[in-house]
């Protein structure tokens, strides 16, 4: 057939030829694949889609997610307006966690996540942490490209490989490392990327994190997740519960009292009258205690005056 090409001079080629030569030009990894798919339609729908490049790219989109979705190579999204296509879409690549083609406009373009980040099919910025995605059959990813403090350009990790360090934690951005820690008591999970209990940290060290070991105790499987609580041992107004896990350890979290509260043993709670706790009598400031106290008798003395208006509109 009589085909003008991108320069447009007339060229004379097969109609194989022809749809090879333009789907390589918009899926070079998949073209011959496509290619194939495209060829089973019929030889006047596929000498129509040759003359509109908008509709020839929605096809090869297409034929390239259905190749996708009946080798098992690709898992499509739930929407199924993923098959057709037609604008601002994202597709796996085959093989590479790090590739995608995004398809605009029926036209698929290649594009490659930045050094340390995975195409995610379902998220509204496609490339995300590792941590984050089931990459199934997809591994291949680019070489990294690391700086002093980062094994690739874009990380998340725990800075620490200490288990009894587990606070702090480092992002890379572009190459450049910040370095964080998580809030008191919390550890940094690299699983998840979050800052959580110690205890349910897989890989930090509870007990050596919060410098406290609870006391060993045996229970049975249904006590999983009850706990005791213990005092701290140098502040009266923190204290640790001792949790039963279900591996049969029992692990520590640190808790604190509201100010200006200590942790009384003798009653299993936090007690407002201070010198009711043997040893913790001077735990709280006398001006911190003082302005709480001078709070509280305010707001009876409001609370008695509520009462005292109720009482009176009830009597009127």
């Amino acid at each position: 057939m009589l085909r003008l090409d991108s320069r447009g001079s007339g060229t004379c080629t097969s109609l194989e030829e022809a749809v090879f030569m333009q789907v390589s030009q918009l899926d070079s990894e998949l073209c011959a694949q496509v290619t194939g798919m495209l060829l089973e339609l019929p030889p006047l729908r596929l000498a129509r889609l040759l003359q509109d490049g908008a509709r020839l790219g929605e096809a090869v989109c297409a034929a390239r997610a259905e190749y996708l979705r009946f080798t098992g190579l690709h898992q499509l999204l739930a929407d199924p307006k993923l098959l057709q296509l037609r604008t601002s879409q994202a597709l796996e690549a085959i093989g590479r966690a790090d590739k995608y083609y995004q398809c605009i406009d029926g036209v698929a373009q290649e594009r490659t996540c930045q050094d340390g980040l995975l195409f995610h099919p379902e998220r509204p910025y496609p490339c995300v942490y590792p941590q984050e995605v089931d990459c199934l059959a997809r591994s291949g990813i680019q070489d990294p490209q690391p700086t002093e403090d980062c094994p690739r350009q874009f990380a998340l990790f725990r800075t620490s490989d200490a288990p009894a360090d587990c606070s702090g934690f480092t992002s890379c951005v572009n190459g450049r490392a910040f370095r964080a820690d998580c809030p008191e008591t919390l550890a940094y999970n690299a699983r998840t990327l979050l800052c959580q209990w110690a205890d349910e940290v897989e890989d930090c060290d509870a007990a050596g994190y919060l410098g406290f070991q609870c006391p060993a105790q045996e229970f049975s499987p249904d006590q999983v997740g009850e706990f005791t609580r213990q005092p701290h041992p140098d502040d009266c107004t923190k204290y640790y519960i001792c949790l039963n896990k279900e591996d049969g350890s029992v692990k520590p979290r640190l808790q604190g009292c509201p100010e200006p509260t200590v942790f009384d043993p003798a009653k299993d709670a936090c007690n407002e009258n201070i010198e009711e706790v043997p040893g913790c009598e001077n735990a709280i400031a006398p001006e911190v205690l003082a302005a709480y106290r001078d709070r509280q008798a305010q707001e009876d003395a409001r609370r008695e005056a509520r009462l005292q208006e109720v009482r009176s509109t009830l009597d009127g």
